[in-house]
């Protein structure tokens, strides 16, 4: 992970936090919630992704 990546991860994280506090909500849920929409909003790129992670172990099961 890069320092930008952990950077834009940090304020991803601390947003979810203050929306937690605010709502009174437990901050996984709202972590969950922020996946959830990233993956339904994404979703075809999230497929493409998890097609080529399968075909990598699958190669990796067959040596």
């Amino acid at each position: 992970m890069t320092g930008a990546e952990k950077t834009k991860l940090n304020a991803l994280i601390a947003k979810a936090e203050k929306i937690a506090n605010a709502k009174g909500e437990n901050f996984f849920d709202v972590m969950t919630s922020f996946v959830n929409s990233y993956i339904f909003d994404n979703i075809d790129y999230v497929i493409d992704k998890v097609e080529k992670l399968e075909k990598r172990s699958q190669s990796h099961d067959n040596r």
